[in-house]
């Protein structure tokens, strides 16, 4: 677990009694980003981080609900599939996003050390 104001993530549970944030595995980051597939007619032109997203955990990662993530570490997200695969992209200790927010690209490197990865 690492630490973040005041907020708690334990199996799967927000709380405010503790100053922790834990995904544990990159399954359960996935699940907390609430994430949607972005399409263009047929084809995912990325994912959607989802109304009930952990808020705790957006803030501690610097992304936002509504944010769009394109890319993880330069690999494009173009399938469920691919949203899965990001495991592999974990272990190398950072994960590059590249995501739309409001109509404008932003880039933002996510320690997988810091969300308990």
């Amino acid at each position: 677990d690492r630490t973040v104001s005041g907020f708690s993530k334990q199996n799967s549970q927000v709380t405010t009694s503790s100053s922790t944030v834990s995904a544990n595995t990159i399954s359960e980051f996935v699940d907390a980003l609430a994430l949607s597939p972005f399409r263009n007619g047929r084809s995912i032109e990325g994912f959607v981080v989802g109304p009930d997203a952990d808020r705790s955990l957006l803030a501690f990662a610097g992304l936002e609900v509504a944010d769009i993530i394109k890319s993880v570490n330069g690999n494009e997200l173009h399938s469920w599939e691919r949203v899965t695969e990001i495991s592999d992209e974990a272990r190398s200790g950072v994960l590059d996003l590249s995501l739309e927010r409001s109509g404008e690209p932003v880039n933002l490197s996510i320690f997988t050390s810091s969300i308990g990865l």
